[in-house]
């Protein structure tokens, strides 16, 4: 098993811009991508094509998060984003809802 075969395009490429809107749907896909590869682990463990695809995508995720977070601030509340600046980046726009994904 391949990434090709669970899912047609893989949203696992490189960031490659500062476009918030765009890396926001990346990190959903890629979201979408892990939790959909966790469901499927849940009842085939032993597949372990699947679970380095899920490992790859989990990694994908998390770098960029961090890219993301680097240059907009934290994203994930309840103690799961830092925040790296010297003032408390929760205030500082947009909100989700004012992000154009288009």
């Amino acid at each position: 098993m391949n990434n090709r075969d669970v899912f047609p395009e893989n949203p696992a490429v490189p960031l490659s811009s500062n476009d918030m809107g765009g890396e926001l749907a990346q990190i959903h896909d890629l979201q979408f991508s892990a939790l959909e590869l966790q469901l499927y682990l849940d009842t085939h463990p032993h597949d372990l094509g699947a679970l380095a695809l899920y490992n790859q995508y989990h990694r994908d995720l998390m770098r960029c998060l961090r890219e993301y977070e680097s240059r907009h601030g934290p994203l994930l509340g309840n103690g799961f984003s830092a925040s790296p600046r010297n003032s408390w980046g929760w205030l500082e726009g947009p909100w989700p809802w004012e992000v154009n994904y288009g």
